[in-house]
């Protein structure tokens, strides 16, 4: 009688074994798939913290290059108002010329008029 009650007390203890194995493995299993799942998401957020850092330097020279331009369409408009000044100077000028030229060509025909 001993040696069965020793025997069912094995089997049982054995059965009992085996379960918490089991159950061991599968809490292992369960750990190495979070932490699979947790280097996935660490993964997944060093890639959007680099596109974020890229973003932002894309971002950083479209505004020095934005900043750049308008800094030079201010000196062309700058330059473009000093050459049109300046052309209408000119055109002034030898509008004035021309009339002067007219003006003495006039005296002059008077003076050799005179003369002859």
């Amino acid at each position: 009688k001993d040696k069965e009650r020793r025997c069912l007390e094995y089997a049982l203890y054995q059965r009992e074994l085996e379960e918490v194995g089991e159950a061991l493995d599968e809490i292992e299993e369960e750990r190495r798939a979070e932490v699979h799942g947790a280097n996935l998401r660490r993964e997944k957020y060093n890639e959007r913290e680099q596109e974020i850092s890229d973003l932002e330097k894309s971002i950083s020279e479209a505004k020095h290059s934005q900043q750049t331009l308008k800094i030079t369409r201010n000196d062309t408009q700058s330059e473009l108002t000093d050459f049109v000044r300046t052309r209408t100077e000119l055109e002034c000028t030898i509008a004035d010329l021309r009339a002067a030229n007219e003006s003495a060509g006039g005296q002059r025909e008077g003076a050799e008029a005179e003369l002859a």
